[in-house]
C-alpha cells in the first residue's frame, strides 16, 4: 500500500473517506426503510443499521477515533449532514407540537446520541453483552427523547 500513498496518514484518510461514504449510504438506506415503520420498530431499524455499519468499519473507526477526535467529528458531520432531512421525519411525526427551531434542536441531540450509542455498541460492547438487547435498549432510550412529557 505504501507505494500508492505518501504516508500512513494518507492511507488512514482514504480508508476514513471510504468508511464515511459507506456508512452514509448504509444509514440513508436504513432511514428509508424505517420511514414507514411504527416508531419503536423504526428506531430499532435505525440503531441496528448504524451499529452494523460501525461494526463493518470497526478497524477504521478505532484508528480515526484514537488518532484525531476533531477529524472524526468532521467525518461524522459529513455522514450526518445529508441525512438531516431524513432524520427529521420521525421526530416531526411524533412531535408535531414543535416549531422548526425546537425540532432542529431535538434532531441535533438525537443524531448525536444515536451515533454515540451505536459506536458504543459496535466498538465497546463486552463479549458477554446481548447485542440485540443493547440495540433494543438504545432504541427505547432514543424514542424516550422524542416523548413530549
Amino acid at each position: 500500500m505504501y507505494r500508492y500513498f505518501a504516508d500512513v496518514d494518507a492511507i488512514i484518510e482514504e480508508l476514513r473517506a471510504d468508511a464515511v461514504r459507506d456508512i452514509t449510504t448504509t444509514l440513508a438506506t436504513g432511514v428509508g426503510r424505517a420511514m414507514d415503520a411504527e416508531p419503536s420498530a423504526a428506531m430499532v431499524i435505525i440503531v441496528e443499521t448504524l451499529t452494523g455499519a460501525f461494526e463493518k468499519h470497526d478497524p477504521v473507526l478505532r484508528v480515526a477515533t484514537s488518532t484525531a477526535e476533531a477529524e472524526f467529528g468532521e467525518a461524522w458531520a459529513e455522514v450526518e449532514e445529508p441525512l438531516i432531512p431524513l432524520a427529521r421525519i420521525l421526530p416531526a411525526r411524533l412531535r408535531p407540537d414543535l416549531d422548526e427551531r425546537a425540532l432542529d434542536d431535538l434532531v441535533f441531540l438525537t443524531m448525536g446520541a444515536t451515533a454515540n450509542l451505536c459506536l458504543r455498541i459496535a466498538l465497546l460492547r463486552p463479549a458477554t453483552a446481548d447485542r440485540p438487547a443493547l440495540i433494543a435498549t438504545a432504541a427505547r432510550m432514543l424514542l424516550a427523547a422524542l416523548d413530549p412529557a
